[in-house]
């Protein structure tokens, strides 16, 4: 409308019947895609189950894994440099 008159009351109403067209369209089709939504449920209990039994780190072990590996580190470094001592004089 690029004219600056006021819309008649036959084009309002015009306007208001494609509206009402397009809102049953988009809800028809949101209808459907929940409708397959619905039907392509999994169940996720198996899935889950595998999940829950699988071992995992604790943050105790993931600790002591850390500190072990730092002492492991550490006795490298002492013993690298007692070998060089006795090497160099």
């Amino acid at each position: 409308m690029s004219d600056s008159s006021p819309p008649t009351e036959g084009t309002v109403l015009v306007t208001l019947a494609r509206l009402e067209g397009k809102l049953d369209a988009n809800l028809a089709a949101h209808a459907a895609d929940l409708g397959a939504l619905k039907d392509s449920r999994v169940d996720h209990e198996g899935r889950l189950r595998s999940l829950e039994s699988r071992p995992t780190v604790s943050p105790a072990q993931l600790w002591a894994g850390l500190i072990g590996t730092v002492g492991v580190i550490g006795g490298l470094i002492a013993a690298t440099n007692g070998v060089v001592n006795l090497i160099t004089p």
